[in-house]
């Protein structure tokens, strides 16, 4: 029994480029199936992606709080939300159940929260990249059960204000997944590719980004 409820936890942890995505998708309440506008369809992603799933909407959404003093995080809800949307793809080649690319959009009250909440994972991130090796802990548990090393990556721009990590269970991170968080508008975005191996080349990674924004800027 307690095998089965840490495996698809650190199954979460591992995949860290989507770690903030899944984790909120395993604490959120109330899912439905939506076709929500607004999201990346598969005609922004390269050939050969695909949407096994509808995208789905929930009323909360949690993400990982980074505790500097500890190097710890915990997934915990995100306060001043109205609404959250995540949407999956799976990459070309990818076995079945390895995780793709991802992208959640998280809907405030106006601009000025979602700017402020994008202050908040900001400065979430840089300590996560200050500590480097961040110890992921459970709501359920009292201890780590795993640790995933952080970096700070290079981003496309994405309106005036965008920032990325890359993390892993592994100490090499040069193959690492990426999140990228931007806002626009009343929205908190993140974007989160796979490994390098499965990802985007640079070049359709800035086009998906940019067909994010302009989904929702349009």
């Amino acid at each position: 029994m307690a095998r089965s409820r840490r495996a698809p936890i650190a199954m979460v942890a591992i995949f860290a480029s989507v770690v903030a995505l899944a984790l909120g998708a395993g604490a959120l309440e109330a899912g439905a199936q939506t076709t929500t506008p607004g999201l990346l369809t598969t005609a922004d992603l390269p050939s050969g992606y695909s949407q096994p799933n509808e995208a789905r909407t929930f009323t909360t959404f949690s993400l990982p709080a980074t505790n500097p003093s500890t190097c710890t995080e915990t997934p915990t809800p995100l306060v001043g939300i109205t609404s959250a949307v995540l949407v999956t793809f799976a990459a070309p080649g990818a076995a079945p159940g390895v995780p793709g690319l991802s992208e959640s959009v998280l809907t405030f009250p106006n601009a000025t929260a979602a700017r402020a909440a994008f202050g908040a994972r900001v400065k979430n991130d840089k300590a996560r990249w200050k500590c480097g090796a961040v110890g992921f802990v459970p709501v359920s548990q009292p201890t780590p059960i795993a640790t995933i090393n952080y970096r700070r990556a290079p981003v496309s721009r994405v309106g005036t204000k965008a920032f990325a990590t890359s993390g892993s269970t592994s100490t090499t991170t040069t193959d690492a997944p990426v999140t990228v968080t931007f806002v626009a508008g009343p929205y908190l975005v993140l974007v989160g590719f796979p490994t390098r191996s499965l990802a985007p080349n640079p070049a359709d990674e800035k086009t998906v980004l940019k067909a994010a924004q302009r989904h929702l800027s349009g």
